[in-house]
């Protein structure tokens, strides 16, 4: 082999060997992509906004009240996240956020299963801004279908504020004071339901 012919060899080799590194791509790369969440349920305002009233969730301190509000899955997917504006309205202000599926018209028991997902909140900022809640689970929302959000107190002396929406959507909301009774419907502010948006992905 002369030198000319081994000069050629080095030089082609110099060329091919970046090419040889470059990475690989597979069709199967592409089930990898993050999936960006989308909105399945939400009345809160442009930009996030929500009223200055709200509900009270307290401790026995304060009659202990439960609430909870209901929503219909506008699209399928597993849950994300949720966005909820919560005032601290005592000290030891905390609360239990809970989504349970539908029990002919209320929020399900535990007697039904248990709760889809379940949140504590503590240290509620003040002034009160909607709190975003990342789901653990991830369980499957499908569209069409009616959820509940329940917040219950947390300590014995909570009270917390779950500010009203300032879109002026009602519906039926239902709370309990923990009697024998269970859930009752509430109407109070004329049935403007609480400020909540729901995310899949």
């Amino acid at each position: 082999m002369n030198v000319k012919t081994k000069f050629r060899l080095a030089l082609l080799s110099m060329i091919a060997a970046p090419l040889l590194s470059l990475p690989v791509t597979s069709s199967a790369a592409t089930s990898d992509l993050v999936t960006v969440p989308k909105v399945t349920y939400s009345n809160l305002d442009a930009g996030g906004a929500f009223g200055t009233g709200y509900y009270f969730v307290s401790g026995p301190v304060n009659n202990a009240y439960t609430y909870a509000t209901s929503f219909v899955a506008g699209v399928g997917g597993h849950l994300s996240y949720i966005d909820m504006p919560l005032q601290p309205l005592s000290a030891n202000a905390g609360v239990v956020i809970s989504i349970f599926n539908d029990n002919a018209g209320v929020p399900g028991t535990a007697n039904d299963g248990p709760a889809l997902e379940e949140w504590l909140a503590t240290k509620l900022p003040s002034p009160v801004v909607a709190i975003k809640f990342n789901s653990s689970h991830k369980p499957a929302l499908v569209a069409g279908r009616k959820y509940w959000v329940v917040v219950a107190p947390l300590y014995y002396d909570s009270v917390v504020g779950w500010q009203l929406n300032a879109t002026g959507q009602t519906g039926v909301d239902v709370t309990t004071d923990g009697s024998a009774n269970g859930w009752s419907v509430y109407t109070a502010n004329a049935g403007v339901m609480p400020a909540l948006d729901v995310w899949v992905k």
